[in-house]
Parts: C-alpha cells; structure tokens; sequence
C-alpha cells in the first residue's frame, strides 16, 4: 500500500514548501500516528508500519524534513535544509503538521513517533507541545552528548560562511566508527550499522533519496536538535503523565551500546515521569523497522498503542 494522500504546507522558513504524506484506514480512525523520519532518508520508508496500521485502524502521516524526500525543489538540494536556525524551522513544521491533524481527525487521539534524528526532533516537540500528543514512541535514540556543545559553535560558523557546502570529513569523523563495530559483517558498507538485514541495506543505498551527504547547515540543524533534546535535563519541561515508548536495537551503536537507553531511563525516573516503556531487540540495529523481525516490532508498537487507548 502506498500513501492514499499527499498534502504540502509552507515551511517555517517562509519559504519552502513542505511535502507529507498520510495513509488512512477504511472507516473511522481509532487513532493518529505522526512519523518524524530521521537523517538522508524520506517518509515513505515507514510505508510498511503505516500499512500495517491502517489495516488496524490507524491514520498514520509524516512530513519530509526540509531538504529531505519529496520537501525538495531537486535532488541537489538534498541534505540542505534552510538558513538561520535550521533545527527551529524542522520543530516547527513537526507543529504544523500536528495541528493539521487535529483539525482534520478530532477527538481522535494523536500519538507521535520519532526515529534517530527524528527522535531528537520530538523530544524538542515533546518539550513545547507535550499536551498536543497522547503519547510518544522515541526510536534510536541517544543518550546525553556533552561533546556536541564544544562542536557547535564551529558548525554555526561554517552555517554562516558556507552553509551549502557539503561536509564529507564530518560525516566520515561521525558515522565511519559506526560501521567499523561490524567487521565481520558479511555486506560491506558503510551503512551496516543502519541493519544486519543487508537486503534492506542495499535497499537504502539504491534509494537516490537516501544516504546523501549532509551540508554544513544541515550539520549544524542535526547537532542543534540532539544537543536540545538529549541533553541533560531535557525532560523536565515535558508533562509527567505523557507515556512513553523507546525502541531500539541492542547492536545500535547510536545508542552507545545500551548506556545512552540507561541514562535516559535514569533521568526519566528521577524527574518522576509515570508511564515509560523501554524494548530493546537483541541483535537488531540501527534501523529496527527495516530488520528481518520488523513484524515483531510492528505488533509491540501497535500493543503499546492499544493499550493507550
């Protein structure tokens, strides 16, 4: 099944316009699911969890990033996003998509799901419209980064003075050690660490919408949304009875082997948050929905949200 309607808004910046994407169920919705997609790829590649959704009832819709998937003019403008504070313009599109759904399907609850950089993004929605959602599903997620801060304010510089440069060391220094924690894997890329499902990998490699360098400013919005959102503290101005689900894979190197998921869970307990779920997949890596068990990871989202409702 392919999305039954495709919708566009005017981004934050004013200037671009955003493309989304929505599936509907036949009949009256249960529910909503908002997906946030995550760095160099598009919305369609939840086609499969949306699918299987709607077969349960479930409007399921999402955004492409700007300069990401379909929210591009052409495929050079891929991995480049907008100027001046990239990461505010991606929050605030989340936000509208949000409040387009809740215009279009009322007093029907609304949930969100973030994956990697997606997930940095809504745990910064989290922190300013935890009240728009009635729950949050975190994927691939990170612990807290105290390194980020020190990298920040060269990469607001390099914003500033060429922002649509393309960043082929930074993408090297940050994501060739992911793939290196898979030596003996049997499809060498350096996309590995997305899936041990090399299917899939070849898949996201094939795809022209995926895997596309970063530019400087696009750095720099990524980096912003994770300093934000998986900084220490960064719960406290979230409602404490939002539930919450966080899934990830055990061979994750994003979530730094386990410790990031602990340190999450430490501060979330500590700041007294009442309804937190953690699954966590053994073997399973980066891109748990693109893995051979992603059937089994479809039926504990949709359990989760069940009991929600």
């Amino acid at each position: 099944m392919t999305c039954t309607q495709k919708i566009s808004y005017l981004s934050a910046d004013g200037e671009q316009n955003i493309s989304a994407s929505i599936w509907e169920p036949d009949g009256q919705p249960v529910a909503v699911l908002q997906l946030v997609h995550g760095m160099a790829e598009h919305i369609g590649r939840y086609d499969g969890l949306a699918t299987f959704l709607t077969e349960q009832g479930f409007v399921v819709a999402g955004n492409d990033h700007l300069g990401h998937g379909d929210s591009v003019s052409a495929d050079s403008e891929l991995g480049y996003m907008t100027a001046g504070k990239p990461d505010e313009a991606i929050v605030t599109d989340i936000h509208t998509l949000n409040r387009y759904l809740h215009k279009q399907y009322p007093n029907v609850p609304l949930f969100i799901l973030g994956h990697s950089m997606g997930s940095f993004a809504v745990r910064v929605f989290l922190q300013r419209y935890s009240d728009q959602v009635d729950g949050a599903i975190l994927m691939g997620t990170s612990g807290p980064r105290p390194e980020i801060k020190v990298v920040l304010p060269l990469l607001a510089l390099l914003n500033r003075q060429a922002g649509r440069k393309k960043n082929a060391l930074l993408d090297q220094l940050i994501f060739a050690g992911y793939a290196k924690a898979f030596p003996d894997d049997a499809y060498q890329s350096r996309f590995c660490w997305l899936s041990k499902n090399a299917e899939s990998v070849h898949r996201f490699e094939e795809d022209e919408k995926c895997g596309f360098l970063f530019t400087n400013n696009a750095f720099y919005g990524l980096l912003a949304l994770q300093d934000k959102g998986c900084s220490l503290n960064w719960s406290r101005p979230i409602r404490r009875s939002l539930p919450m689900l966080f899934v990830n894979g055990e061979a994750d190197p994003l979530a730094q082997g386990g410790a990031g998921t602990k340190r999450i869970k430490q501060e979330l307990l500590k700041n007294g948050f009442e309804h937190v779920i953690f699954l966590s997949y053994p073997e399973l890596r980066h891109e748990v929905l693109h893995e051979k068990e992603k059937d089994l990871v479809h039926l504990d989202i949709l359990h989760w949200l069940k009991k929600q409702l």
